[in-house]
């Protein structure tokens, strides 16, 4: 037919990146989110019917766009996984419903309303080990990839809560569906096979172009199936009748990655660029152009609708980039959308933000001057693919990220809007520096990894090397000029009166629970909350750094915590939520917002919450935040055992006290004939007020004294243990 005629709205492609692997909150309380930057972690597939576009992108979900405008993409609508892992299979759409292929089985969304995708099925779940890799949809049957081999099952989609296998393929190697055509199915692996599937429980082979070449992606378009190879480039075959498919043409292009089809034109996605093809004489196709010349374009896959052609791209660092084909001898770029990354964690240096993205290697700055409204400035472009991230931190005209194995990696910021990276500091292979979380505090950074070292940042553009001390997990610095290093169960006080040579001043081992981690923890006043997943909200008082206290226990699953003046922010599994905090033994709960995603990091920023997930920061206003201020630090006037609480107990009271001064302070609880039970505290307590959680597992019900005694003062009360 020659070339392709000029149509009205054009003939454009999309092209979309490969890569990593919302619904929105509905129950909210005093929280109220006001600004996202949302990034894609690539796209692992993708489908058009008609001009909308469906894109799987990892855990930020499946993003439907609206390309009725191809030179303005508009997304109109999302869903999300968050309790799924990751995706390993695509999408397919049929009707008014989208298939998802997960690394645990099969989700199902309701997209009748695009707007609002509903999920209203799935099969298998987040835990099994069934991988689904591909999927494709017939009426009530799904032909279903599964497992590492592929090897494909039919399984019957009827009832949604029920989705079970009904039938498999003879065959002794990978298979896939292409499609439907003239009444039978036809799959692509070595050649073509094809099946009849009128007995879903027995799909017969009824017909193969049984070639030499291995085939990954197909696509039908007539009659004919494109079958593009790995080494054997395309391969045309003549499917007019079913029963003798018969192989008519080639092109023998080297490597061949997705395919489609577009009128008399296949568009192949090859390594580092498009090709495409005229097919109008299949036995003799012609190359008509390639798309782009760039050698860091990587297309991966590509979907069509008439005149929408979708592949990828790393070239823009966006996920999706839409390319005007309507003359395919000279294909235009028109527009492009999903920016890409892979988020870690953030840091504030005044209204300049960093964004720790692994994939963007190393950096990317933000604006925050306007929380409800965060923009992004920049990109380190030219450590891409050279750097991992892992966390940062800023001071002055230089950001400092922990880059894993790579190390501590240096930017200059001095131009927020083009980040550039200065060096990367690490040892010889033999004795590796790691560096996964790094906090910047006045003149110096703490970097943990194999240890925690410190480094002098007198010369900020080249940090020497002051101390190191051994070290595991997390790492925070305090304002109160404290160190606090968590890992697994155990927690470790460091005090920097000499900020180069962190001293070791106390530890604290929390209670044992099979599935119980440290995840996160915050300082506010002389008290530390910490979110240890599994085992609870733990609170302790640190009033005196060499002798940490439990004080309080909140029984919910919690992630991550911080906390500013009386109100602590908490993330678990009930979403985020406010906490006032203004008595550490008695939190009350003053606000919440429903989320669901598993957040890196929750940041307080005067009456705002920052948020960072894998594919987006969010902010929200918090009106527990409002007028926050730091907790003043008040000195007791008298010395006072105050009443323990509960009483009567099972199995556990809390125990607090004043101290008006500083001394060797001891708290023993006794029996009824003077026996000593339990010694609660024994050693120097700082001047204020103290808790501690006394546990009377493996007591007998009865009555107890707790008497505390220092400097010359003592004081009993009597609580009562019934079981």
């Amino acid at each position: 037919m020659g070339t392709l005629q000029r149509m009205t709205r054009g003939v454009v492609a999309v092209l979309l990146m490969a890569g990593w692997n919302a619904v929105q909150a509905q129950d909210s309380l005093g929280m109220q989110r006001v600004s996202t930057l949302e990034y894609w972690q690539g796209a692992n597939d993708i489908q058009m019917i008609g001009d909308t576009a469906y894109v799987v992108s990892g855990p930020s979900g499946l993003h439907i766009m609206d390309l009725s405008d191809p030179a303005h993409p508009i997304e109109i609508g999302r869903c999300t996984w968050y309790d799924w892992e990751y995706v390993t299979g695509g999408v397919y759409v049929t009707g008014n419903r989208a298939y998802l292929g997960l690394g645990g089985g099969l989700l199902v969304f309701d997209i009748s309303d695009p707007t609002h995708p509903v999920r209203i099925g799935r099969w298998g779940n987040p835990d099994t080990e069934i991988e689904l890799e591909d999927i494709f949809v017939y009426g009530n049957i799904g032909i279903a990839l599964l497992g590492e081999s592929g090897y494909p099952f039919i399984v019957d989609l009827s009832d949604l809560g029920n989705v079970y296998v009904v039938g498999e393929f003879d065959v002794t190697r990978r298979t896939s569906p292409i499609g439907m055509a003239n009444g039978y199915l036809y799959m692509n692996g070595i050649g073509l096979s094809v099946w009849d599937i009128t007995d879903p429980t027995q799909p017969a082979r009824v017909a193969s172009a049984d070639t030499q070449f291995v085939s990954h992606y197909a696509t039908i378009s007539g009659d004919y199936a494109y079958l593009s190879t790995l080494y054997d480039g395309l391969r045309i075959i003549d499917i007019s009748d079913p029963l003798q498919p018969v192989e008519v043409g080639s092109c023998d292009s080297g490597g061949c990655g997705d395919v489609t089809a577009v009128g008399d034109y296949v568009i192949v996605s090859k390594y580092d660029y498009l090709a495409i093809w005229n097919v109008s004489d299949p036995v003799h196709p012609v190359l008509e152009s390639t798309f782009p010349s760039s050698p860091f374009c990587v297309p991966s896959r590509v979907a069509s609708s008439g005149y929408i052609v979708c592949a990828a791209t790393r070239e823009q660092r966006s996920s999706v980039v839409v390319v005007d084909v309507s003359d395919p001898a000279a294909p235009v770029e028109i527009s492009s959308f999903g920016r890409h990354g892979v988020l870690r964690r953030t840091a504030l240096n005044g209204t300049l933000g960093y964004l720790a993205d692994s994939w963007a290697g190393g950096l990317r700055t933000f604006d925050f001057g306007d929380p409800t409204n965060v923009l992004e400035l920049g990109v380190a472009a030219e450590t891409l693919a050279y750097y991992s991230s892992y966390d940062v931190g800023g001071r002055g005209d230089y950001a400092y990220v922990a880059g894993g194995r790579d190390g501590l990696v240096i930017f200059d910021v001095s131009d927020p809007a083009n980040p550039e990276s200065l060096s990367c500091i690490c040892t010889q292979p033999i004795n590796r520096m790691e560096a996964w979380r790094i906090n910047v505090a006045g003149d110096y950074a703490y970097v943990l990894g194999d240890s925690i070292r410190v480094y002098s940042l007198w010369n900020p553009a080249e940090p020497e090397i002051a101390g190191a001390i051994a070290g595991i997990g997390l790492a925070h610095v305090t304002a109160n000029g404290y160190l606090y290093n968590g890992g697994g169960r155990w927690l470790r006080v460091f005090s920097l009166a000499d900020p180069a040579a962190p001293q070791f001043v106390g530890s604290f081992e929390l209670p044992f629970y099979f599935t119980a981690d440290i995840e996160d923890f915050a300082v506010s006043g002389n008290y530390l909350y910490v979110a240890y997943y599994g085992g609870g909200l733990r609170i302790l008082d640190v009033g005196d750094p060499a002798h940490l206290i439990e004080v309080n226990v909140v029984w919910e699953s919690t992630w991550r915590v911080a906390a500013a003046g009386n109100t602590l922010i908490t993330h678990g599994e009930n979403g985020l939520r406010a906490w006032d905090i203004t008595d550490p033994l008695d939190l009350s709960l003053i606000g919440h917002y429903e989320t669901e995603e598993w957040l890196q990091q929750i940041t307080i920023v005067g009456p705002y919450l920052l948020t960072v997930y894998v594919s987006h920061v969010r902010v929200y206003e918090c009106d527990a935040l409002t007028n926050t201020e730091a907790r003043p630090e008040t000195v007791p006037e008298k010395f006072e055992l105050f009443p323990c609480y509960p009483n009567p107990f099972n199995p556990a009271t809390t125990i607090s006290f004043s101290l008006p001064q500083t001394g060797h302070t001891t708290l023993v609880v006794y029996d009824v004939a003077g026996r000593q039970v339990s010694l609660l505290v024994d050693g120097v307590l700082t001047v204020g007020k103290h808790s501690v959680m006394f546990e009377g597992t493996g007591l007998p019900s009865g009555v107890y004294f707790v008497r505390l005694e220092t400097i010359g003062r003592a004081e009993t009360r009597r609580v009562a243990l019934i079981r």
